[in-house]
């Protein structure tokens, strides 16, 4: 690429790269994606156009916006790709950010709330859902048709379906992407944390290690509540030793709430039975070799 040979690119050429999103070739696509990155750092400041619209962003807002749809390429490696270069575009707007964890379901132009936004308000509040009242989750806001941006639009939920996407090298990628996102963001930290907690039951080792590093990461940002506490708490009875040591290294870093005292005994517990566990390893070894 020419960037890599110290050419400037210019940037009437974005809107062709643009154009090339689209292509039916995934060599095409990916290395669009990545000249897409190129130019929101390179010209951030500068106003791009949103397609089908007469409305005017920042390029760098643009840029991210068209990143975030190719989270929804139907190739693994474009995919991986665009979660991977997420991250380090740190000079986005905040309500471009935010929406990437807004997973809002649009029907009719209603607005359906996040699970996440649902369960935190039900966790704030003390009232939790019986499963007894009828669409309690219905769609309630109104959402005004002339409102809703193109570029909005595309960054809607993208991190979101990235950390549950069925390959766990594009969920890799959007954890190491959100955690560098949250780290240059207190309030984007504090919209995070449900999504990092939940990230500790994936199936993948790997995954969850990722997990337990970033929320140690962006720790200071927020307060732990009861119910991720309990989501932690059955983490450390992982089998796995490197699980258990970084969650509880993890635990020692972070704050937790007033609800939230009760970890400690929890945390003892947990400890004595991981040294039984070894003591009894210990000698079922001796009674083999002996």
């Amino acid at each position: 690429m020419w960037h890599q040979r110290g050419i400037l690119l210019e940037r009437h050429v974005y809107q062709l790269v643009c154009s090339s999103l689209k292509d039916d070739y995934e060599g095409v696509r990916l290395a669009a994606v990545k000249l897409v990155w190129v130019f929101s750092h390179v010209y951030p400041e500068h106003v791009a156009t949103v397609d089908g619209s007469a409305e005017s962003v920042r390029l760098v807002d643009d840029g991210f916006g068209r990143i975030c749809n190719a989270m929804n390429d139907v190739s693994m490696r474009v995919r991986a790709e665009a979660a991977s270069l997420l991250g380090s575009l740190h000079d986005v707007s905040a309500r471009f950010l935010q929406q990437t964890l807004d997973k809002k379901l649009m029907s009719n132009m209603r607005r359906k709330r996040s699970a996440h936004a649902r369960q935190r308000d039900w966790y704030e509040s003390g009232e939790w859902s019986t499963g007894q009242r009828w669409a309690d989750d219905a769609p309630k806001d109104d959402v005004d048709p002339d409102a809703v941006s193109l570029i909005s639009s595309g960054a809607c939920g993208a991190l979101v379906h990235g950390l549950e996407d069925e390959f766990f090298e594009v969920r890799n990628a959007a954890v190491d992407s959100l955690c560098e996102l949250a780290t240059h963001s207190a309030p984007f930290a504090d919209l995070s944390q449900d999504f990092l907690v939940d990230m500790l039951n994936d199936e993948i080792e790997a995954v969850r290690l990722n997990a337990i590093g970033s929320l140690r990461k962006i720790c200071r940002h927020f307060r732990l509540r009861e119910d991720q506490l309990d989501i932690m708490l059955n983490v450390l009875k992982d089998f796995n030793f490197h699980i258990r040591e970084s969650l509880r290294e993890m635990l020692a870093c972070c704050r937790v709430g007033t609800k939230a005292k009760h970890i400690a005994p929890l945390l003892i517990i947990n400890f004595d039975h991981f040294i039984s566990l070894l003591v009894h390893m210990y000698f079922s070894f001796l009674c083999v070799c002996f």
